[in-house]
């Protein structure tokens, strides 16, 4: 029985996930939130987080669309960005420190 997220998704879901984070910090002239390291960081904390958020995006990420995100109401939209930012701007591989100019020393 799958035990987390990344379990329960199919490839399909896995890529529409990637995109959907693109979408929240596109790439420029750094990775944006879909590269491998984000995805990993937000399965990761989706887990730690159990089952209903699991669920939660188990049954609202298939659909989800760029517009979707500017609605607030929308059931995933919200937690998603947040979730997003928090994965992007919270680790080192993600690329977005040197983005912002943070060097780690030591």
């Amino acid at each position: 029985m799958p035990t987390g997220l990344r379990e329960r998704l199919t490839s399909d879901e896995v890529e529409c996930l990637r995109k959907a984070m693109e979408w929240v910090i596109p790439s420029d002239e750094s990775p944006g939130a879909g590269t491998y390291a984000c995805m990993n960081h937000l399965f990761e904390l989706i887990d730690a987080f159990g089952e209903p958020a699991t669920a939660l995006y188990k049954e609202n990420l298939r659909n989800l669309n760029e517009a979707d995100l500017a609605d607030p109401n929308h059931p995933l939209a919200t937690t998603f960005i947040n979730h997003v930012r928090d994965v992007y701007y919270g680790y080192p591989d993600t690329g977005a420190w040197e983005d912002i100019g943070f060097e780690v020393i030591g």
